[in-house]
């Protein structure tokens, strides 16, 4: 699927503008973050560039600064504090891995790993999403069992000395379906 299909359908499963996702997707090409086209040659996307897409559009505050938004989310990496052997099965099955093995991984790389555990259908759909603040946290979560379970990432980035309070955050939830439908048009076709 090229690109210009992908953020087509994309938009109509997530019932969200495709000018939104098409602009998302010039800035990540702008900035050398998925491959263009050669010639009549125009390459399909793939997995790791349709996750950078939902991943950028989900936090940017402004569409064309994609790419920078999705810096800013590789700053977040994945956190072992606290880790326990009952806690480490946990991750297991949610993530093909164990969390030892995925600990200083970026958040789009964790959601890459995810994505490719539901589309090969070792993990149910609706118990596992991506949470993104715009401009804020990042957050996996996913069900086991009965309680809610969220891998926590920690940001590499030095914190502003000061930040000014904010009165509105927008958290943007993308769920298992839309990861498996990624999955399925990329390394699934």
């Amino acid at each position: 699927m090229t690109p210009t299909e992908f953020v087509a359908r994309l938009a109509e499963i997530m019932e969200v503008q495709q000018t939104e996702l098409a602009t998302v997707d010039r800035a990540l090409a702008k900035k050398g973050l998925r491959r263009l086209a050669r010639g009549r040659s125009r390459p399909d996307i793939n997995l790791m560039e349709a996750i950078q897409i939902v991943c950028a559009w989900a936090g940017v505050k402004n569409l064309t600064d994609a790419a920078e938004e999705l810096q800013r989310q590789r700053n977040f990496q994945v956190s072992t504090d606290g880790l326990t052997e009952e806690t480490e099965c946990k991750y297991m099955e949610a993530f093909g891995t164990s969390l030892k093995e995925i600990s200083g991984q970026s958040f789009p790389d964790v959601v890459r790993l995810a994505a490719c555990q539901l589309g090969e259908g070792k993990y149910p759909l609706q118990e596992l999403w991506i949470s993104i603040e715009k401009g804020g946290s990042v957050d996996l979560g996913y069900k086991r069992d009965d309680p809610n379970i969220r891998l926590l990432f920690y940001n590499l980035s030095t914190p502003e000395f000061f930040q000014p309070r904010k009165n509105v955050t927008i958290n943007v939830v993308i769920r298992g379906p839309v990861l498996k439908w990624i999955y399925d048009v990329t390394e699934g076709a």
